[in-house]
């Protein structure tokens, strides 16, 4: 998955570089970017290093692995809705 220019996607490096400092980016830990314009620096160095050497992305779980898992959210979807309801 190749992320455009500017664009940073809410997957690979971004969430396992950035976002995993991103509670620290009020300046609570070494290291981290203390303001927007740093944390957005950050990401879009992020993206552009991605850019330059993207990996493809491999579905690890089944169609049917994925279907089973929409049905059983929707079915709490379902009882939350309904639960609410009642009262």
């Amino acid at each position: 998955m190749t992320v455009p220019a500017g664009r940073p996607s809410p997957s690979g490096p971004v969430n396992q570089k950035v976002s995993r400092r991103a509670p620290s980016a009020t300046g609570h830990g070494p290291d981290s970017p203390t303001v927007v314009p740093e944390l957005e620096t950050a990401i879009l160095d992020s993206a552009a290093q991605w850019n330059s050497d993207p990996k493809p992305f491999v579905w690890k779980a089944t169609a049917e692995d994925i279907i089973e898992k929409v049905q059983r959210g929707r079915a709490a979807v379902t009882r939350q809705i309904e639960s609410t309801a009642d009262h």
